[in-house]
C-alpha cells in the first residue's frame, strides 16, 4: 500500500499521512495527533492564507531542537514564538 504524506528531516519525518480508508488521491491527509500547523502569509511571493496559499509553520515535540553547530540557521527558521518556517 502506498499512502501520500507530508514530512521533513527537521520534524521528525513525517507530518500528515492519507488515510488507509481514504480513496481520493491529490492531497497529503490529516495532520499528525502531535503537530500544530498554521499557514502564514508571504508577501513577497504573493501567497497569502486567504487564498489558501503560505508557508507552513509547524510547531510540537517532533519538531527538532536545532541545527548542530549552527546556531544562525536555527535562529532563521524559528520565530520568536516557537514556530519553526518551512
Amino acid at each position: 500500500m502506498v499512502l501520500e504524506g507530508y514530512g521533513q528531516t527537521e520534524c521528525s519525518g513525517m507530518l500528515t499521512v492519507t488515510l488507509p480508508q481514504d480513496p481520493t488521491g491529490g492531497h497529503v491527509g490529516p495532520q499528525s495527533f502531535c503537530a500544530a500547523m498554521k499557514l502564514v502569509d508571504v508577501p513577497e511571493m504573493h501567497y497569502y492564507t486567504k487564498n489558501d496559499q503560505g508557508e507552513l509553520c509547524i510547531k510540537g515535540p517532533m519538531v527538532f531542537k536545532g541545527y548542530l553547530k549552527n546556531p544562525e540557521e536555527t535562529k532563521r527558521v524559528f520565530d520568536e514564538e516557537g514556530w519553526l518556517h518551512t
